[in-house]
């Protein structure tokens, strides 16, 4: 290899690190790859996409959020990814420990859960629909700590769209 094709290689490799920098902010801002890092996973994948200016869910989707009033079970800044299993106008209705959405069995309600998040019920309460701005978020786990014992989660709560990897 010659002395000034090497040196073409590396003015170009400089050349995109600097560019790959410039942009960083700007990706880093919009997309970034999440890990489920949970010893009991709440979802079907530990690898997903995060589009954090894509609140746009519907039903079925994965979302990420917030949940600010679980401190200090859950710190502030945890972020967490559930499936959207009720949106506007979804009726809901709780028979027993089971959560019926549109009258189809969604879940089981742990009350081993509901004592550890110190709940005495589920925060659904006597909501018999969701209303308008609110969605539920559901894991896949029976074992996950999602809405059937927080309750609903505002859009304005999400974090962005999550679409899993692996």
């Amino acid at each position: 290899m010659n002395v000034a094709a090497a040196g073409g290689r590396l003015v170009a490799a400089v050349v995109v690190m600097l560019v790959m920098l410039w942009l960083a902010p700007l990706v880093g801002a919009r997309w970034g790859i999440g890990i489920d890092t949970q010893r009991l996973p709440s979802n079907p994948f530990r690898l997903y996409l995060h589009f954090k200016q894509d609140r746009s869910v519907q039903r079925g989707d994965y979302a990420t959020f917030r949940i600010p009033d679980f401190a200090p079970r859950f710190p502030e800044a945890s972020l967490f990814v559930k499936q959207v299993a009720a949106v506007e106008g979804d009726r809901l209705e709780i028979v027993g420990q089971e959560l019926y959405v549109n009258g189809r069995w969604m879940a089981h309600i742990n009350p081993v859960i509901l004592a550890r998040a110190g709940l005495h019920q589920s925060r659904l309460g006597d909501l018999d629909r969701v209303p308008p701005g609110r969605l539920l978020m559901m894991g896949s786990s029976g074992s996950s700590f999602d809405g059937r014992y927080f309750g609903l989660i505002g859009r304005d709560e999400l974090q962005g769209k999550a679409v899993p990897l692996w």
